[in-house]
């Protein structure tokens, strides 16, 4: 029974977060998947473990990094990812390097990163993929030359897809959703037989309304010799939660009592939420001007319109890169969060008076900004929860005016009752 609720638990948030393929025109997951050739459904089955497993790992790391341009790829940079991972193959000494860290080399290159970099992380992947594949007779590289290029297109689209997965799972920071996967990590050259599991349950007609990614799990369980009853029992709430996910998450969630993951409040944020005005590839087009971005917030007062849980705010930024950002609220509490260019260190409340009222030491992914010229992206485990996890919040720029002063305690007391009394 308990294994039971924990692969529901699990595939159900996994749920929250999924989409059908664009370029799916089945009419459910299962005819798309039945109609794949054996060979691209091992291979998006090998992108999305391995990608699940890097997600995992790359989490607390992610942000605003190369994994944000790959996760939003478009069809083009796809296709110019391959293109790219396949010639760079064609060096001999290249072969050794996994397919996963070849194709992200691939795109960082395609994002505009500088020769010099791109060549100086060749030589650290071959040396360090060298040690792994270096004496085996058949190389990463050799095996993805053989391959169609169908199947290295059904590769990425598992590897993009198992890393977001992967991402999603470590910020829900629930270790039975993360224990159940450690299996299918590790499933290593079996992987062949999950996916003809895979297969072998869409025979089934009533199967084919489960999205694939949520029935690897239980491949893997039914791999592993899980009992039949089991199996058939959690294909039947599959189906049943495919059914209602047309209905509202919250009437489904408490159908079937598992969790709260979504609650109405939230329901209702996600109704108030925003297009962010900046994609994904813009953010990496923009790492290269951060030194002078951070040059340019020297002695800086910014003022800042959203998002919306915040408002008009401020931030002070010292000739030191010292960060403050006050928060007025109708309650005359102020929240005050102080740290670096890259997020909050310390979270402190004042009264309308100045007097502190209460004052925390946060984690480096509490909260989490990227200062701009004209917006400011925030992210962190102390907003609210988003439909995309991994998307930002955001507030744009209304107001610039230079700070000469420096920020320490008595400064942003004294600062503190100063808003209030605008």
């Amino acid at each position: 029974m308990e294994i039971k609720r924990v692969i529901l638990c699990t595939v159900f948030t996994l749920a929250l977060m999924l989409t059908y393929s664009s370029t799916t025109r089945a009419k459910s997951p299962g005819d798309y998947w039945l109609q794949l050739p054996q060979s691209q459904r091992v291979s998006y089955l090998v992108g999305y473990v391995q990608g699940v497993d890097t997600g995992v790992d790359v989490a607390p790391q992610y942000k605003g990094t190369i994994f944000e341009s790959f996760l939003y790829s478009s069809e083009k940079l796809k296709s110019s990812m391959l293109e790219r991972a396949t010639e760079l193959y064609q060096n001999r000494l290249n072969k050794v390097i996994d397919w996963k860290s070849m194709l992200l080399l691939a795109c960082s290159e395609l994002e505009g990163e500088s020769k010099d970099i791109v060549e100086e992380r060749l030589r650290m992947l071959r040396a360090l993929c060298g040690f792994h594949f270096a004496k085996k007779d058949k190389k990463p590289g050799d095996y993805w030359l053989l391959l169609s290029q169908s199947d290295r297109r059904a590769y990425l689209e598992g590897l993009i897809e198992g890393i977001r997965a992967g991402i999603f799972l470590k910020e829900q920071q629930d270790r039975r959703m993360l224990d159940l996967y450690e299996g299918l990590f590790n499933v290593g050259s079996e992987i062949e037989a999950v996916a003809g599991i895979v297969t072998n349950l869409y025979k089934n007609p009533a199967n084919r309304i489960i999205d694939y990614r949520l029935l690897f799990p239980i491949a893997f369980l039914k791999f592993n010799k899980t009992d039949k009853a089991t199996i058939e029992k959690l294909l039947k709430d599959l189906r049943q939660m495919e059914r209602n996910r047309r209905q509202p998450m919250m009437a489904v969630v408490n159908k079937l009592n598992k969790s709260n993951f979504l609650s109405k409040e939230k329901a209702q944020h996600k109704k108030q939420e925003k297009k962010i005005p900046i994609t994904p590839f813009e953010v990496i087009k923009r790492m290269k001007d951060i030194p002078k971005i951070l040059e340019w917030s020297k002695n800086k007062h910014l003022i800042v319109s959203g998002p919306e849980f915040w408002g008009i705010h401020h931030i002070y930024i010292d000739s030191s890169l010292k960060h403050v950002i006050f928060c007025l609220k109708p309650d005359l509490i102020s929240d005050v969060f102080i740290g670096t260019p890259t997020g909050a260190k310390e979270w402190r409340k004042y009264d309308k008076d100045g007097n502190l009222l209460f004052s925390k030491q946060l984690n480096d992914n509490s909260l989490e900004w990227k200062i701009y010229k004209d917006i400011v992206l925030y992210k962190g485990k102390m907003l609210p929860p988003k439909e995309i996890p991994e998307e930002p919040y955001w507030g744009e720029i209304v107001g610039i005016e230079i700070f000469n002063d420096y920020i320490d305690d008595q400064w942003i007391v004294s600062k503190t009752k100063e808003l209030y009394n605008k």
